[in-house]
């Protein structure tokens, strides 16, 4: 599936300072949002959940997202009684 991600390149660019992203799979994301891999690429390509595309010559792009986004997510759309 080709989704239409937000690319976070400047963050991507700079790292955390640990020298690497802290960035979690489509795979983690759906498993802590307890739904399929399919639902967060759709939430992807909606533009609901920043992601970013890590593309390498000659293989096919991994899809990442940040833990934070998904913690926003989660708490945007979290509702109370």
């Amino acid at each position: 599936m080709s989704a239409a991600p937000i690319t976070h390149a400047a963050e991507a660019a700079r790292g955390n300072g640990s020298g690497g992203l802290r960035v979690i799979s489509v795979q983690r994301a759906a498993e802590r949002l307890d739904c399929s891999r399919h639902h967060v690429y759709r939430l992807i390509a909606a533009g609901k959940l920043r992601a970013v595309e890590i593309k390498v010559s000659g293989a096919r792009p991994k899809t990442r997202v940040y833990p934070e986004d998904l913690d926003e997510f989660i708490e945007a759309n979290t509702r109370t009684a």
